[in-house]
């Protein structure tokens, strides 16, 4: 009885051992299986392009309209400041205004905007030419000669199809001696941006 038993029980410890190996197969192929998958993945960006559009007028109380933006893709993205087809005469103490305004043209992406001064003319003239700018919020920049405007403490940041406009003030201050009558002055500003 005891032969029989321990043949009984070597048959079922090979029937175990098949049964182990079997199983580590079934593992294995379907590991096998499973290994092959394929991941396709469509990127659309058509809607994450981040431009700038620019635009400004002489009258007080304007409001940027969709003909007046130039946009920044475009080969001439600067625009012209409308002055109602006059151009300006800066006069002693005679404060000049300036609506300047900047929006974001993206459908999806926040951007950070910032804003540069630049002017080009004799530097006795860019001396006696003083500069106020306003945001909505704050004034960035109080009664600053041409001449001295480095950089523009201001950013903001501007949701998709939202603008921005600056209230800009150049006046002409007395200078110790007289001027040349007929000086043209050219000013910039220059918006740049980048999205997040």
């Amino acid at each position: 009885m005891t032969i029989l038993t321990m043949q009984r029980s070597e048959r079922v410890k090979a029937l175990i051992a098949s049964g182990v190996l079997l199983g580590c197969l079934a593992l294995a192929s379907a590991a096998a299986f499973t290994s092959r998958g394929t991941a396709e993945v469509f990127i659309d960006g058509s809607n994450n392009t981040f431009t700038l559009a620019v635009a400004g007028s002489t009258q007080d109380s304007w409001q940027p309209t969709g003909a007046e933006w130039a946009d920044s893709s475009t080969a001439a993205p600067a625009a012209a400041v409308d002055t109602g087809g006059e151009p300006m005469v800066f006069a002693v103490n005679e404060p000049e205004s300036i609506r300047v305004a900047v929006k974001n043209q993206s459908e999806a992406l926040v951007g950070t905007v910032a804003l540069a001064v630049t002017a080009t003319a004799t530097p006795e003239v860019l001396d006696h030419l003083y500069v106020t700018i306003r945001s909505q919020q704050a004034t960035l920049v109080r009664e600053m000669p041409l001449s001295r405007l480095r950089g523009i403490p201001w950013a903001a940041d501007l949701a998709p199809g939202r603008h921005e406009v600056l209230d800009v003030t150049i006046e002409l201050r007395p200078a110790p001696a007289p001027l040349p009558s007929e000086n043209p002055v050219t000013v910039h500003f220059s918006f740049t941006g980048e999205n997040r």
